[in-house]
Parts: C-alpha cells; sequence; structure tokens
C-alpha cells in the first residue's frame, strides 16, 4: 500500500495510541505524531535531505482529537508518498495538515466530547440505575470496539483514498448528528432523573425541572462556564 509494507503501516497505526503522550504547551501532539509517522517517512525518503525536510514538515505546532488521529496519518502518510513520488508539490502538504487538523479537532470536541460521549454515560447510568450493570458494560465494550473499528478504517480508508477521505467525512455530518444527540441526551437525563429520585413529589421535581432551565439558560444565554454551572 502506497509502497509501503503493512507491517510497517500498522506500527504506524498503534504509534497514533501514544500521540498523547509527549503533549507539550509549545507544540501541543506534535512531538507524539512525529512519533507515529517516523516509519512510514525514514521508509518512503531513506537517510538524506528529504528525510529532513520532510521532518520539519511535522515538528511544527499539531493538534487534533484523539479520535481523528489515524485518519490524519493515514492521510499524510498517503501525500508523502505522493510528494516522495514528485506528484505532489509540499506546499500542498503544509496548508492541509494545519487546516484539516483545526477543523477535526472541533469536529472530535463537538460531537465525541460534547455529545457522544455523553449518551454514553448517561445511557449506562439508567442502565445501572433500572438494574442492569452487565447490559451497561456489555454496551461499553460494544462502543470501545466500534471506536477502534472506526479508528482503523478511518486510517485505511485515508491510506487508500487521500484527500478524497474528506469528502466522504463531510457526507457524515457529523456536526448535525451532534446536534440530534443532544436532543437524545435531554430525553436520557429525565429518564435518570426519574429512575434515580422514584419517590419525588411534584415540588420536588418542579425544583429539578427549574434548576435544568436555569442551568440551560446560564450557559446559553450568558454563555456561563458549563463546569462551573
Amino acid at each position: 500500500m502506497n509502497g509501503l509494507k503493512a507491517s510497517l503501516l500498522l506500527g504506524c497505526f498503534l504509534r497514533t495510541y501514544l500521540v498523547a503522550a509527549a503533549y507539550n504547551p509549545r507544540g501541543l501532539q506534535n512531538i507524539g505524531f512525529m512519533f507515529a509517522i517516523e516509519p512510514a517517512l525514514l521508509a518512503l525518503y531513506g537517510p538524506g535531505p528529504g528525510l529532513r525536510d520532510a521532518r520539519l514538515r511535522y515538528v511544527r505546532n499539531y493538534n487534533c482529537h484523539q479520535f481523528f488521529t489515524p485518519m490524519l496519518l493515514g492521510l499524510f502518510v498517503h501525500m508523502e508518498a505522493e510528494i516522495a513520488a514528485g506528484r505532489l508539490d509540499p506546499a500542498v502538504q503544509n496548508n492541509v495538515k494545519d487546516t484539516t487538523a483545526n477543523t477535526l479537532s472541533a469536529i472530535g470536541d463537538s460531537f465525541f466530547n460534547g455529545t457522544a460521549l455523553n449518551t454514553w454515560a448517561i445511557t449506562v447510568s439508567c442502565m445501572v440505575l433500572a438494574g442492569m450493570p452487565l447490559a451497561a458494560f456489555l454496551l461499553t465494550v460494544l462502543l470501545f470496539v466500534l471506536l477502534q473499528i472506526f479508528k482503523a478504517g478511518t486510517f485505511l480508508l485515508a491510506l487508500r483514498k487521500g484527500m478524497a477521505v474528506l469528502f466522504l467525512l463531510r457526507r457524515l455530518d457529523l456536526i448535525n448528528w451532534g446536534d440530534r444527540f443532544k436532543y437524545a441526551n435531554a430525553l436520557l437525563l429525565a429518564l435518570f432523573l426519574w429512575l434515580a429520585l422514584p419517590g419525588a413529589s411534584a415540588p420536588s421535581w418542579g425544583i429539578v425541572g427549574f434548576c435544568l432551565l436555569l442551568a440551560g439558560w446560564l450557559v446559553g444565554k450568558l454563555h456561563a462556564p458549563r463546569v462551573f454551572v
């Protein structure tokens, strides 16, 4: 694939799990990402000026959501193979790297951290309160496996398709799906409260509802910090 051995690509993919291990305030995740792509760069360019120039493209600031890191790795390996073959200008890679990483970081924070993880947390909490801890555990394992499939699948797809993978990702429309999940989270939260307070009186429910509405108003209208609220 792109002239690289499958074992080498597997090693690069596994290294993406360590991207945040060398997080630093200057380059953010640059050292970790450099560690992940290094075997591919060495195989593509060998020792010499080409390898040095390729490394310089990745030592600058880099930061992205970790669930999208494998896809970006596959994309950049694909682009480096094109650069090494003389079919792509290195300047194009520099522009794509910064723009794509920042965009996917925002999408990942909104969809995964801001929505999907909350859906999982409230769902398994409801299951535990309903007396189904085993189902909550099995759901968590299933979602964990699906996440690994997503990461491996997007890595391979980007490795094969290059920039075309970004158009496929756009069709998933994760931002709007995040909004739909938030509506589901509101219903799940109501279910959680009903399970947690089975004997609550009507006035108690009124107080709970008022507090939730107040919290939403503080965050939505006054932009109060969500952690504080």
